[in-house]
């Protein structure tokens, strides 16, 4: 997003912002499956004394990639917040230029200054902090398509910062959604996010702890 906000700006047009929201849970899925996978790895390594210790360690290595493969498609976008952390100098601009695309998107007689669009970002960057920069792009463009209502002659902070008011209520609403499906589905048994891959490393993993414990055992 940072690196070409221009050519992001239009890609970002075409997503929803719970299909980015549901991209970014995948990507977190991911990341937790990753973590699973190298733990299991360095137990294999460690502490296996098993026959098919090597087996083991060639199924979890390639399941490794390929999590690292659906990884790379996802791309990593970090909060606002992070990004200043991190002393990321584009943060700024980059606010700037989504914010400035609304100047050229509106005709309205009372259209925001320069001045006003740089206390905006500043407001934003401090109030706001927890949104990532895609979101504040497709927060503004719901705004162009009339979802957070009509502009009457006027454009100004207020204005703007209403409308990520507007989309972080929504956002919670949506993630409290989530919550309770969640927790439904934790009800009757359902895991809707444990795959196929972490069924069968956690029965891998489960197989070498009981190899182990049955050599103690026998010892």
């Amino acid at each position: 997003m940072r690196t070409n906000t221009d050519l992001a700006l239009s890609g970002i047009a075409k997503i929803k912002p719970w299909d980015f929201e549901t991209r970014q849970d995948k990507r977190k899925d991911l990341n937790e499956r990753l973590d699973t996978l190298e733990s299991s790895l360095k137990f294999y390594q460690d502490n296996y004394k098993g026959l098919e210790k090597e087996h083991f360690l060639e199924q979890i290595n390639e399941e490794i990639e390929l999590v690292n493969q659906k990884l790379s498609l996802i791309p990593e976008s970090k909060t606002i917040t992070q990004l200043m952390k991190e002393g990321d100098e584009g943060v700024e601009d980059s606010i700037m230029l989504i914010l400035n695309d609304l100047r050229f998107f509106f005709m309205v007689d009372n259209m925001i200054t320069d001045r006003g669009l740089q206390s905006t970002t500043m407001l934003i960057i401090s109030s706001y902090g927890s949104l990532t920069l895609e979101e504040v792009a497709m927060c503004m463009q719901q705004a162009k398509s009339g979802e957070f209502g009509q502009l009457f002659n006027r454009l100004d902070g207020a204005i703007i910062i209403g409308w990520l008011k507007t989309y972080t209520t929504q956002k919670m609403e949506r993630l409290k959604e989530k919550h309770q499906v969640a927790q439904a589905q934790s009800k009757v048994g359902v895991n809707p996010y444990r795959s196929a891959e972490v069924v069968s490393i956690s029965d891998k993993l489960n197989e070498a702890y009981a190899a182990i414990e049955l050599e103690r055992v026998k010892k």
